[in-house]
């Protein structure tokens, strides 16, 4: 059984293929996966028991059973932080369990709180009123939970921060200037023009902007212009979910430039010029953008933003318009024949929109002339560089997809390309009732 190819494996090739399997591990619901390896062969077991590096990743709670006693998880988990011996610990606490707060599995973390470098639902460990704490190697930190305070009174390699608890505005502990990840919720417009301003390094920021002012009776500052518009050089992602009709995020996309920018998602009410214009000022070069809207936009037309030079270099595009009962996003004709590719065009290498694009998702919408849209999605694939087209149709009457497109599509699918068609239909009332 030696000469077997298992065990004639290098070493470093087993690590390799052990740190795959426990870093890709998302739950056992058994037991760590590092003690499952153990129990397959004796050299395995050594290969393990001398490697601290496997041993120095921590699920908790989804690699053990509901309702283990806590001694048991507590014993596994001492296991592992010895064997670890002095590498940094990436821990993860999961879903809420009996024993997702208990004291002595958190005083057993705390006293390898030296060794964190990753924590990930640091709010399910910790309870608010704890004393500060000290995490010198904490490098990745989430939270989720909204009234979470912020634990730490020295964090200083800390690079990368998902915070959806209390507002961090004004906390001087953590080293803003060395962030390059940061995602944060409930957080009004004024602090996050704070935060990119205090933030130069960033290369992901996604923000979730609520108007408390519109809702409560708080009386936030109110956001205001920089002029001239400051200049963010590293930003490369920027997701934006905007909560409630505010001019506040024209005010955020008007006080910033982002030339290094790349991806944009953007989901609420502001007028696509604001976004326009700030990509003009940037002469950035995009190559994925999601645009989330209302289907009665107040003067907008997604044709005038992706017209906009940044969008020429384009290879993946998601347009996604709130849903109406009433009637779905229309598609103009001219937005359709600009986006479409002729023969002619490619003979005489006449510019037309998105020339690089690979990727199309489109959802609720439809050309009032049945059979452009098949067309035009047809000829992407044909002369173009498109590679998958997803059209998420909501069919609630015969006017939300037209029946010359759809017979294209599924030309197009029965030719082999890549198209995903995926009908909601939604039951009236009466239909509803009927089946009770």
């Amino acid at each position: 059984m030696r000469n077997t190819p298992i065990h004639q494996t290098p070493v470093e090739l087993l690590v390799a293929i052990f740190q795959i399997l426990i870093d890709e591990n998302t739950g056992t619901q058994s037991r760590p996966i590092p003690f499952m390896l153990c129990e397959v062969c004796r050299q395995w077991q050594a290969v393990l028991l001398s490697t601290p590096l496997l041993w120095a990743r921590l699920q908790l709670t989804d690699d053990f059973p509901p309702y283990m006693p806590v001694k048991f998880i507590a014993k596994y988990i001492c296991l592992m932080l010895n064997r670890s011996r002095s590498y940094p610990l990436v821990i993860t606490y999961g879903c809420a369990m009996e024993y997702i707060l208990d004291e002595q599995i958190r005083e057993i973390l705390l006293q390898h709180i030296h060794r964190w470098q990753v924590f990930e639902n640091l709010d399910g460990c910790l309870e608010d009123g704890a004393p500060p704490l000290h995490a010198p190697r904490l490098r990745y930190l989430t939270a989720s939970t909204p009234t979470f305070q912020f634990p730490f009174d020295s964090c200083p390699s800390l690079t990368h921060l998902t915070w959806h608890g209390t507002s961090l505005a004004g906390n001087l502990v953590i080293p803003w200037n060395q962030l390059v990840d940061l995602k944060m919720a409930r957080v009004i417009t004024s602090d996050v023009i704070k935060f990119l301003m205090l933030c130069p390094q960033l290369i992901t920021a996604e923000f979730v902007i609520h108007h408390p002012n519109r809702f409560y009776n708080d009386n936030p500052p109110e956001p205001q212009y920089l002029t001239p518009p400051i200049t963010h050089y590293n930003l490369h992602t920027l997701v934006i979910l905007d909560w409630g009709w505010c001019e506040d995020t024209e005010i955020f996309f008007g006080s910033f430039v982002f030339p290094a920018l790349s991806t944009l998602s953007y989901d609420g009410h502001v007028e696509f010029t604001s976004i326009q214009d700030t990509l003009r000022r940037s002469r950035c070069t995009l190559q994925a953008v999601e645009l989330r809207f209302p289907l009665l936009s107040r003067h907008d037309n997604p044709l005038d933003i992706l017209q906009t030079k940044c969008f020429s270099s384009l290879t993946c595009l998601i347009l996604y318009p709130w849903f109406s009962l009433s009637k779905p996003h229309t598609l103009t004709e001219e937005f359709v024949k600009v986006a479409t590719i002729y023969p002619s065009s490619m003979s005489t290498e006449t510019p037309y929109l998105c020339p690089k694009l690979e990727e199309l998702i489109i959802s609720q919408s439809v050309c009032p002339v049945d059979g452009l849209f098949g067309q035009m999605i047809r000829s992407r694939f044909e002369l173009g560089c498109l590679k998958l087209f997803k059209y998420n149709c909501h069919c609630y009457g015969p006017s939300f997809h037209g029946h010359m497109d759809m017979v294209i599509f599924e030309e197009l699918q029965e030719q082999g390309h890549n198209i995903v068609i995926q009908h909601h239909q939604r039951k009236t009332v009466g239909q509803q009732l009927s089946t009770l």
